[in-house]
């Protein structure tokens, strides 16, 4: 009898059959496979009739229960992988809790949920699975995934830089401009700047009063370009 999901490891089998007391008597074994990660629960008339297959494995139901976890220290001693590298490459145990894009943000979604002490994370199809430490002792070859201690990663984040790094300078305020001369009102001479504002202006003081016109109210350019070879008019902003 198929289960409703799949599995992608033989340890999620009896929760995702959703497995109580009662069906650990009605279904004490179950089959699973791994080419299509099907759960098959088996009365005991059904093993009894099993058939020979390299595409499935059968497994005892009750030796994958879930029971009451040990506390942090009590389970996994010695197996922590050193500066937060797998316990174990190349397995995978547990139940899915999401995608993950690294170990570390798998570990930071499996500790805040306290889903359990370990985890199994995929490379490849970035999958990040929460791990009993029974679910570890359960767990399934698959090249695709590693299985890591959670505190084993969550302690090797690298911390924030202390004291923090400053932030970057403010630019520099522009140049002030250069004093205008007091004969003619020049501040660059030889140079041109703005949008037209009018041909046929013959002097400066023309440009000006032409700037000021041309302006929307409150909005008066700060300067004016104006070539006396053209008559042309020019409104500058900053």
């Amino acid at each position: 009898e198929p289960a409703a999901r799949k599995a992608l490891f033989p340890s999620a089998c009896v929760d995702l059959m959703g497995f109580n007391g009662a069906d650990f008597a009605r279904y004490p074994f179950f089959a699973w496979s791994g080419d299509t990660r099907m759960c098959y629960r088996c009365t005991r008339g059904a093993f009894q009739a099993r058939a020979r297959s390299a595409h499935f494995g059968v497994y005892r139901s009750a030796d994958f229960r879930v029971a009451v976890e040990p506390g942090p220290g009590e389970a996994g001693g010695g197996l922590l992988g050193g500066e937060g590298r797998p316990v174990y490459e190349g397995h995978g145990c547990g139940l899915l809790v999401g995608s993950a894009l690294t170990a570390v943000a798998c570990a930071q979604v499996v500790g805040a949920a306290d889903r359990g002490p370990y985890l199994a994370w995929s490379r490849a199809t970035r999958l990040c699975f929460a791990c009993t430490a029974r679910q570890l002792d359960q767990r399934n070859r698959d090249e695709g995934f590693d299985i890591y201690a959670v505190e084993g990663v969550l302690a090797h984040i690298p911390s924030p830089p202390s004291p923090p790094v400053p932030p970057a300078p403010l630019a520099p305020p522009p140049a002030p401009w250069p004093t205008a001369d007091p004969r003619t009102g020049v501040v660059f001479p030889g140079q041109g700047c703005g949008s037209f504002v009018a041909y046929g202006v013959h002097s400066a003081a023309d440009c000006a009063r032409a700037v000021r016109a041309y302006a929307p109210a409150g909005l008066l350019p700060p300067a004016l370009s104006w070539s006396g070879s053209d008559s042309a008019c020019f409104a500058c902003s900053a």
